[in-house]
């Protein structure tokens, strides 16, 4: 009998180990609440910059590439670069490819020099990193 109770309880055990490493290892993609008010907010600040010249439409792009990958890093996403965190959590956004063109035209003005980005590359890009967010819940 005490056997039995012995080899119960090691089974016991043995899965609640099995649980905690399953939760440790796809912890990282359950989703938390996100502060939406403070990424509305945000958002209208990044509209009214896009507004704003060539340089307002060049800072309205990254500061919503930035605001994207604070979304997903809310919400424990993991990866050590927005990259990463895009490659590893594909399936939660509806037009990937869109915001995968968007976050390259962020790199081109982060890393380029004497880049123009038009009103119209301004526009698509922000359309699509809004939808990013909006496939989060963050908008």
């Amino acid at each position: 009998m005490e056997q039995a109770i012995l080899t119960l309880f090691a089974i016991i055990f043995g899965l609640i180990v099995i649980a905690a490493i399953a939760m440790k290892i796809f912890g990282g993609t359950k989703r938390s609440a996100l502060d939406t008010e403070r990424y509305r907010s945000t958002w209208k600040t990044i509209e009214t910059q896009s507004r704003d010249g060539a340089s307002g439409r060049q800072l309205a792009v990254v500061n919503a590439d930035k605001l994207l990958d604070a979304a997903m890093r809310d919400l424990g996403y993991r990866g050590q670069t927005m990259g990463d965190r895009l490659k590893q959590h594909r399936t939660s956004f509806s037009d990937l490819n869109g915001i995968w063109e968007a976050h390259k035209l962020r790199n081109r003005i982060a890393h380029e020099t004497g880049i123009e980005v038009t009103a119209r590359d301004t526009d698509k890009a922000l359309a699509q990193l809004q939808r990013g967010l909006k496939d989060l819940g963050a908008l």
